[in-house]
């Protein structure tokens, strides 16, 4: 009996990760729609683009806990579901990465041309 409370601690830290990621992912999605409507009118209007990137950043933590606490349920949940579950932790932590890799090289490009 001492054996299965701890997995229902760790399905119970995972599903409350997983509606924060949902959650967050979802609203960048609202945003992207937002601005596929409003672009049309104002193509300058960029406001809805950082509400997507701010949202998918809050999002991140929520899917590197999601994959943290998957972690100890391996035994329990099928191969594809486990996987599954560390997609979008793996997806938005290399977009982040290649986001910041980005940025650092601009600066760099930046200060070796002198400006």
């Amino acid at each position: 009996m001492n054996v299965v409370k701890p997995q229902y601690k760790w399905f119970i830290l995972a599903t409350l990760a997983s509606i924060g990621g949902i959650y967050f992912t979802g609203l960048s999605g609202s945003y992207l729609l937002d601005y596929f409507k409003d672009a049309s009118s104002n193509p300058n209007r960029n406001e809805y683009l950082e509400g997507v990137t701010l949202s998918l950043i809050f999002s991140l933590p929520f899917w590197l806990l999601l994959a943290a606490f998957a972690t100890p349920l391996k035994k329990s949940l099928s191969k594809p579901v486990f996987i599954l579950l560390r997609i979008p932790a793996m997806l938005l932590g290399f977009a982040f990465v290649l986001m910041n890799a980005y940025i650092f090289v601009m600066i760099f490009l930046d200060k070796f041309q002198g400006k």
